[in-house]
């Protein structure tokens, strides 16, 4: 699909928490209204927080940016528990559990909402939703286009390799991985083009490019526009 077409709802997963998954996220429906559409954001699972408009939940963090009433946390943020842990133990840690089947209902009814969606998930992809369900079983059930996002740095090769094996055994075939920065220590770029080499090697993917440390997200820098638009390049 091109640029100039209907874009497709996505979701955005990483290689591990504290990757960049809502940076990501951000820039993806930055792009996306200035294209035209009118993207509605969801994370159906917040943990660390203690209600969704939360200053330190990511639906409140990227409604405050971005500024669209279409991403009011409240409204797109679907369970929140308190503790900073998997949403199976967060939602066990107030004696309350999340309904997979409910969960995927409410994802949908958001679907049919928006222009398109943007769906963040909560960790990686094996961690743990309810007893019985993975967060890389939501993705399956909803089969998403999937952004994988990764650590710029040392180990990224081996988490990203890792992760698009787990995706590829589900059958999520169509995968992009977008490379990270996640500290102002710029990690040296000779270690930052052969990540890329070998996960695009070895994985079989196509890598979107890399996005550097944002140092003020009301002058995005253009280089991180083109970046990021490169998303929508061949959907």
């Amino acid at each position: 699909m091109t640029s100039d077409s209907k874009i497709s709802h996505l979701f955005v997963t990483g290689t591990d928490t504290n990757v960049g998954k809502s940076v990501v996220s951000f820039l993806l429906l930055k792009a996306m209204i200035e294209k035209g559409f009118s993207p509605i954001y969801l994370k159906p699972l917040q943990t660390g927080c203690d209600f969704p408009n939360d200053l330190k939940a990511d639906a409140s963090i990227i409604s405050k940016r971005l500024n669209n009433i279409r991403i009011t946390p409240k409204c797109t943020t679907l369970y929140c528990f308190p503790q900073p842990k998997a949403p199976w133990f967060a939602a066990l840690n107030v004696n309350k559990s999340i309904d997979p089947d409910q969960l995927l209902k409410k994802i949908k009814t958001v679907k049919k909402k928006s222009d398109p969606l943007v769906v963040e998930g909560a960790g990686g992809l094996m961690v743990p939703i309810s007893a019985d369900f993975l967060m890389i079983d939501l993705i399956t059930c909803l089969k998403f286009p999937v952004i994988l996002v990764a650590r710029d740095g040392l180990g990224t090769i081996n988490h990203t390799l890792l992760s698009l094996a787990a995706l590829r055994t589900c059958g999520v075939s169509s995968v992009k991985v977008i490379l990270m920065a996640t500290s102002p220590i710029p990690t040296p770029k000779k270690m930052v083009s052969e990540n890329r080499q070998a996960i695009e090697h070895f994985g079989h993917v196509s890598v979107v490019g890399h996005i550097g440390w944002i140092q003020d997200f009301r002058a995005i820098p253009d280089h991180i526009i083109r970046t990021i638009g490169k998303v929508f390049d061949t959907q």
